[in-house]
């Protein structure tokens, strides 16, 4: 992780909830988010590349958790939980990725 990043977005002892986090983008910010210290629950419909994500983050000694739902279902999300700050670290993050 560049010195950038880790200096900018520090999320020790936050939950992000990054919901699409299997693939693409949002496993991206998943990865980025548990580099900067977080704890990530990766939401997706297709439970099992949620998983593989969240397998690939404790793996690298990070904190993560796959739940299988879908977001637009908010009786679901609310046994997910309340994220810490984690709709400004999504929205700023991909500003800092582009400048590095």
């Amino acid at each position: 992780m560049s010195a950038a990043v880790a200096e900018l977005v520090q999320m020790s002892g936050k939950t992000a909830i990054v919901t699409g986090g299997a693939l693409g983008i949002g496993a991206g910010i998943a990865r980025r988010l548990a580099q900067a210290g977080a704890n990530v629950v990766v939401v997706d419909l297709d439970g099992e590349a949620a998983e593989v994500c969240a397998k690939s983050l404790r793996e690298q000694g990070l904190h993560a958790l796959a739940v299988c739902t879908d977001v637009a279902d908010e009786v679901p999300m609310r046994r997910v939980g309340e994220p810490d700050d984690v709709a400004k670290a999504a929205l700023f993050l991909p500003r800092i990725c582009r400048r590095t």
